[in-house]
């Protein structure tokens, strides 16, 4: 009686005593209130949560169970910030809720917060895999959701390093694993930013990553890396046979370009010194990396450039002489040389 008087006098108690009963593990007590007569059992709190709200939130599966099939809950009404119950159960793993969950038709499986955030990108951007894995299950959740200021799910297990996330994810036919977020940096763009080295691996090992595909000014994730000090990331694309280390931005900069200009002396060692054929030169402002590196006063870096430049003359040279020499032309050929640099 003083319980039923209380929640006539302050309806919103409702919601403290339903969290309450979530702590204790009490759902038995439920039934006694909802027998209250004009009980309005979606009243909310200052924050705008409602009973199904805190309940989902703790995650009590009793309580959602009581409350999901009844016709008077409005089970989609979230805080003031827009989380939905769903987006509460997610962001916190709470499995057992978000099954029940899924399994009622009442439930608006992709509504976001103010934010941008659904519950999908919640449960994948805290790493909760056995929630997101059910989650995807579900055909009528969106994957792929994102505004200009949220990206997509999968972007934010990459930069989170989520390894289970990201390799259950791209498994999956209907996630977009390439989709940049708002700025054009790709899932793995930012995975290498991070160094997240496990995530990484998985990547450069899915056929579906395009590792080359550059921000909104064209600059790859090698590129990116090129100019920082980054160097464990750096050193580990230039290993790999699929990374493009001459690919230049929009304006022309290639990655021993972005390094010369930065000053990165490791990063033009690692790459000068690697089994890739490196282009010395690019197309911005018709310079090459020589001559960035010498505009920058980076003396040191400009005189590494320029050894591997000679070395790079010296073995055309000889190549072409035996080249020659096979088809009985060698001789001619010193003579041309010799003749040129005698003029």
């Amino acid at each position: 009686m003083r319980l039923t008087a209380c929640l006539r006098k302050s309806p919103a108690t409702i919601v403290e005593v339903v969290d309450v009963l979530c702590q204790l593990s009490k759902p038995e007590l439920l039934d006694d209130i909802l027998k209250i007569p004009l009980l309005d059992i979606n009243v909310c709190d200052t924050t705008g949560k409602t009973p199904f709200y805190v309940a989902c939130l703790a995650g009590s599966e009793e309580i959602v169970g009581k409350l999901a099939p009844l016709l008077a809950v409005d089970a989609n009404r979230g805080k003031l910030n827009g989380a939905t119950p769903l987006y509460a159960a997610c962001k916190n793993g709470h499995l057992g809720v978000v099954t029940i969950l899924l399994s009622n038709p009442k439930i608006a499986v992709n509504r976001a917060k103010i934010t941008g955030e659904t519950p999908f990108y919640a449960a994948c951007q805290e790493g909760h895999f056995e929630v997101m894995r059910e989650m995807i299950r579900d055909p009528t959740v969106d994957v792929n959701a994102s505004t200009d200021t949220i990206p997509t799910a999968f972007f934010t297990a990459c930069q989170s390093g989520s390894v289970a996330i990201v390799r259950e994810l791209l498994q999956h036919p209907a996630v977009a694993v390439n989709a940049p977020n708002s700025t054009g940096i790709t899932p793995f763009a930012v995975a290498c930013f991070k160094q997240n080295f496990e995530v990484i691996d998985l990547l450069l090992e899915s056929l579906r990553i395009d590792v080359n595909r550059g921000n909104k000014t064209r600059a790859s994730a090698f590129l990116i890396s090129s100019r920082s000090e980054n160097f464990k990331v750096t050193k580990k694309l230039l290993d790999h046979p699929r990374i493009d280390i001459n690919l230049a931005s929009n304006d022309g900069i290639t990655p021993l370009m972005a390094a010369a200009y930065s000053g990165n002396m490791v990063t033009i060692k690692l790459l000068l010194h690697s089994n890739r054929d490196v282009n010395t030169r690019g197309l911005w402002e018709n310079k090459t990396a020589l001559a960035v590196a010498v505009n920058q006063g980076f003396d040191n870096i400009a005189s590494e450039i320029q050894k591997y430049d000679e070395k790079g003359r010296l073995l055309f040279f000889f190549s072409f002489f035996f080249l020659h020499k096979r088809r009985g032309n060698a001789n001619s050929l010193v003579f041309f040389v010799v003749s040129r640099r005698q003029k």
